[in-house]
């Protein structure tokens, strides 16, 4: 971390982790997650905005809704700056993978798949250092729990 940059705080990762999971949650919402009042969560808002550590919102456009046809499919991405940032400084090309995604989709049968590329995969394609595989070897483990987790349900 460069020396003018202010680490984040706990309730930093919090606000973070919320955004990211719903950009357009309520300051409200996350002051009650975080235990902050509401004007308090947005001036650190807008401090991480400051700082350049939120550097925008995105949409996501629904295709049915403007007339594109698209079977079923989700993408969940899954990241953590303290798991990817290393990654990419040891191979900035890792930044074309990460954060990690996943796809479930259904295919023209109705079969349901569950791609992803495998750390070994990223690994090899990137070449960042061994030692950094704990950083993302988890994935296939849950993956395969979600997949037979899903299995098993109703």
């Amino acid at each position: 971390m460069a020396k003018n940059k202010k680490a984040l705080d706990k309730i930093d990762w919090k606000i973070l982790t919320q955004l990211q999971t719903d950009a357009r949650v309520s300051t409200a919402e996350l002051a009650r997650k975080t235990a902050l009042s509401a004007p308090a969560v947005a001036e650190r808002i807008q401090k991480l905005r400051e700082r350049g550590v939120i550097r925008g919102f995105h949409a996501t456009v629904d295709a049915a809704a403007v007339g594109l046809e698209l079977r079923p499919m989700q993408l969940l991405i899954l990241g953590s700056p303290v798991s990817g940032t290393p990654l990419m400084a040891a191979a900035p090309s890792a930044a074309l993978d990460l954060p990690l995604k996943v796809l479930a989709w259904q295919d023209d049968s109705n079969r349901c798949w569950v791609s992803f590329n495998a750390p070994e995969y990223l690994q090899q394609r990137h070449g960042f250092p061994e030692a950094l595989m704990a950083n993302i070897a988890g994935l296939q483990k849950l993956v395969q729990s979600v997949v037979t987790a899903s299995d098993r349900a109703p």
